[in-house]
């Protein structure tokens, strides 16, 4: 009787995750620049469609890939939350504050708009080099203005870049996404204000 309490307590222990394992939980949060485009498009609103990522954006587990095509997870840091989540809200914030349309609504919102900007993820990844001793992210992203009344897109575009992690980690991966998904936030403004007919 004394030996079945005793391994029941061992499986107990273990099970309830007692023993020391750390895991770091990190964010996609954005600094959204607040350069202002104010009414270039007067009259129109704009719609948010949901991002298309790949499955792995879609994880709260981290990932990144070596030069040769090989991809692994980290065993010690993960996502506070889904990227692809995380790039729709920063997304949204940062065309609403650029204030180009009259109005900027979410893929949830209802209200009829104008323009639906449709996007797409192609890239959004840390690699490694060979030796790994450098690291850098690769961040792509592909954008369509449809016209909501005739279904036709007005323009499309692919804006992507590459940023060089300051350490090759976790860390420095996080950091460098964050820089990348600035530079696309601030580059797709900037598109979406050349032009809104």
């Amino acid at each position: 009787m004394f030996r079945v309490y005793s391994i029941a307590a061992v499986v107990m222990f273990i099970v309830s995750g007692c023993f020391s394992y750390s895991m770091t939980a990190y964010k996609i949060y954005p600094k959204i620049k607040t350069v202002d485009y104010k009414d270039i498009c007067r009259g129109k609103t704009l719609s948010v469609g949901k991002i298309f990522t790949a499955h792995g954006v879609m994880l709260e587990e981290m990932k990144y890939a070596t030069q040769d095509y090989k991809e692994f997870s980290y065993t010690e840091s993960e996502w506070a939350n889904k990227p692809s989540r995380e790039i729709d809200r920063a997304l949204l914030r940062s065309i609403r504050g650029a204030r180009i349309f009259d109005s900027v609504n979410g893929y949830r919102s209802h209200a009829k708009s104008d323009l639906r900007l449709e996007t797409n993820v192609y890239s959004f990844m840390q690699y490694y080099s060979k030796d790994k001793k450098e690291s850098y992210v690769d961040v792509s992203f592909s954008f369509s203005l449809v016209n909501q009344k005739t279904s036709k897109s007005i323009k499309s575009t692919v804006i992507s870049t590459r940023v060089k992690c300051e350490t090759a980690d976790a860390e420095g991966g996080v950091i460098a996404l964050n820089n990348a998904l600035e530079i696309i936030l601030e580059k797709t403004n900037i598109w979406l204000s050349s032009d809104c007919h």
